[in-house]
């Protein structure tokens, strides 16, 4: 909507049928919990989904898309969903947390990259601050801090070797082999860099999500049937 892409009814239409439906379910969901964290925190989120794009002064336009999203759509997401599933939190998930909320930055970053001619005098992104080679290589440190918690949760026993090895092929393959590997040796932007790197970061969180899904799954089946 801020490059004009996008009207603002269709805009506003989108947003309050994602408010109704996201409301609807979180509402359900305190309502069968009674916890009083989880509106608290699904308010905060709405606010910051409002004015990510709309109000006078929307965050879209400034170089902290990134983190935020990371945060909300990442970190936050995870946690509340998990803690709503395992009836309270530990410092365990919080450190769990912190690699879909690091993924997602990897989606927003990319993004961002891909339009970085696009969206010069539109709005100001974080490689417009950092530069456009630094906004690439920024991925390195973050990825180091991921695969740190990934570590920790290997080291206290939070996950059993097989799934840290899963994850392990899960960054290689999806990570590496398939976006960053080329990734990190593009000069300057290009037309159509964008829609060619920008749905990898997207297909490594999808695998990553997916099979941790299933693995945990498999092990709280066990538990309880074996």
């Amino acid at each position: 909507m801020v490059r004009g892409d996008a009207k603002f009814l269709d805009a506003v239409f989108v947003l309050l049928l994602m408010i109704a439906l996201g409301g609807s379910c979180g509402l359900l969901l305190v309502f069968l919990t009674k916890d009083l964290w989880l509106l608290a925190w699904g308010l905060v989120g709405l606010l910051a989904a409002i004015t990510y794009s709309l109000g006078p002064k929307p965050y879209l336009l400034y170089p902290v898309g990134e983190i935020v999203s990371g945060f909300f759509v990442g970190g936050l997401a995870c946690y509340l969903a998990a803690r709503v599933q395992i009836g309270s939190g530990s410092w365990q998930l919080l450190v769990y947390s912190v690699i879909p909320m690091i993924l997602t930055v990897f989606l927003m970053s990319t993004n961002n990259v891909g339009d970085y001619e696009k969206d010069r005098g539109v709005r100001i992104t974080l490689p417009h601050v950092i530069g456009f080679r630094n906004a690439i290589l920024l991925v390195i440190p973050e990825f180091l801090l991921l695969f740190s918690c990934w570590v920790i949760l290997l080291a206290t026993q939070t996950i059993p070797w097989w799934q840290f090895l899963v994850g392990c092929l899960i960054f290689y393959r999806q990570g590496w082999q398939r976006w960053y590997k080329d990734y990190w040796k593009i000069p300057a932007v290009y037309p159509e860099m964008g829609k060619e790197y920008g749905p990898r970061p997207l297909l490594l969180i999808y695998h990553f999500n997916t099979w941790m899904s299933l693995l945990f799954f498999i092990q709280i089946m066990g538990r309880k049937y074996l």
